[in-house]
């Protein structure tokens, strides 16, 4: 193998394997809205905003979800800046021994 889009594309061509075919109606592929609104693992959700990973997905799940922390913008700046601490923050309250 001597790239990553040799191991891409035959994945297009199998139908459910592709990104696309993992969301269902709507909502993720492994889980359906009613395993998310009984988890009650904490969860931190960071907004995605590519067609992989859209947005109103990233929203959709960390609603249902009881113990969830949704941080909306992350990836550059001011806001980067602001998801490290929260972040921190989760995972000091939500992980033993942490910290």
């Amino acid at each position: 193998m001597s790239s990553l889009n040799e191991t891409v594309e035959p994945a297009n061509h199998c139908p459910g394997l592709s990104y696309k075919g993992n969301l269902r109606a709507g909502f993720v592929y492994s889980v359906d809205r009613a395993f998310v609104s009984s988890c009650r693992t904490p969860c931190l959700v960071l907004a995605g905003n590519d067609e992989a990973h859209p947005f109103p997905i990233s929203e959709k799940v960390a609603k249902p979800l009881p113990n969830a922390k949704f941080i909306p913008e992350w990836k550059t700046g001011a806001a980067l800046v602001s998801a490290k601490v929260r972040i921190k923050e989760f995972l000091a309250k939500h992980t033993p021994g942490w910290g």
